[in-house]
């Protein structure tokens, strides 16, 4: 059996280098030549199909998400089974949906990871409480 979090390649990660565009997995040095963007590519090619023929081999294969789903459905010819993880909401649940006043907050749970690009939610953060003080 076989959980994925996260592919280890995408055809996300291979779309930016294809089409030359400068992105967490890809450099613009790499994106603006045409040799590197060359080689790249033909690395992460190789390196997709050995990913695709090695879920081939899994008897049960599951997914955290769609988006995760449709990236390893598309590598490895197969659609994994889509499994949320566990969560209690309850208390989520009891949070009231009426507005009141607050101090501003923000949650951000993600992987640190390049793409999750958390200097990004954090100046966005600060923008909006130039328009949006509390």
């Amino acid at each position: 059996a076989c959980y994925v979090h996260y592919p280890t390649i995408s055809t996300d990660m291979l779309e930016a280098v294809r089409t030359g565009r400068a992105a967490h997995n890809n450099a613009g040095e790499i994106a603006r030549s045409s040799l590197r963007t060359a080689i790249k590519l033909a690395y992460y090619r190789l390196f997709a199909l050995a990913y695709g023929v090695a879920g081939q081999f899994t008897s049960v294969a599951m997914a955290n998400s769609t988006w995760t789903q449709g990236h390893m459905h598309k590598l490895w010819r197969r659609k994994p089974t889509l499994v949320f993880p566990p969560c209690d909401t309850t208390e989520l649940q009891r949070i009231p949906l009426a507005p009141r006043r607050r101090e501003p907050t923000i949650i951000s749970i993600a992987q640190y990871r390049p793409e999750k690009d958390h200097a990004l939610q954090l100046r966005a953060f600060s923008t909006m409480l130039q328009f949006w003080p509390g």
